[in-house]
């Protein structure tokens, strides 16, 4: 879908789509006519702070423009710190969507904020005990048999030979 049909639809929202008439010689198309559900994604990238606004440069190639975050949205983020943010809405004049930091993960370039990034952009745990995404709490995990120490025990994988 060209860009210009989007209506600044991301990746995993929910939209209702006009299929728009062919052209000779073109690839049919199709236009977004209303966003009915936004994704709860998260981008991964490095803050760079403003006197009165912040912006997140992103390292996800599925979003070509920066993160607007304002200030009352930054979570004592600093210029260069590797930050998670969520868009919490896009204006349609706009064209950068507006973000809400998550979490500082640290500075750019120091192994565990970078660890930490691969880890969040794939919604996985990014501190112990911290999760993100999925229905697991701390609580329910620590409650779970640690079974690690037990030897395991594999029935039936060799199968004996029938009488007749």
């Amino acid at each position: 879908m060209a860009e210009r049909n989007s209506l600044h639809a991301m990746d995993g929202d929910t939209v209702q789509v006009t299929l728009l008439a062919r052209r000779k010689h073109h690839v049919r198309e199709a236009a977004v006519t209303e966003i009915l559900k936004r994704s709860d994604k998260t981008f991964v990238g490095t803050l760079q702070v403003q006197k009165s606004y912040a912006y997140l440069l992103t390292e996800d190639r599925t979003l070509a423009n920066d993160i607007f975050i304002p200030k009352e949205y930054l979570k004592k983020g600093k210029t260069g710190d590797k930050a998670v943010v969520r868009i919490v809405e896009w204006p349609d004049k706009a064209k950068n969507p507006i973000g809400k930091v998550v979490d500082i993960l640290g500075k750019t370039g120091e192994n565990t904020a970078e660890m930490h990034a691969i880890l969040a952009e794939y919604g996985l745990p990014t501190h112990a005990g911290h999760y993100r995404g999925g229905n697991q709490s701390p609580t329910r995990h620590a409650r779970r048999p640690h079974l690690h120490h037990r030897p395991l025990r594999c029935k039936g994988l060799r199968r004996r030979p029938q009488l007749p």
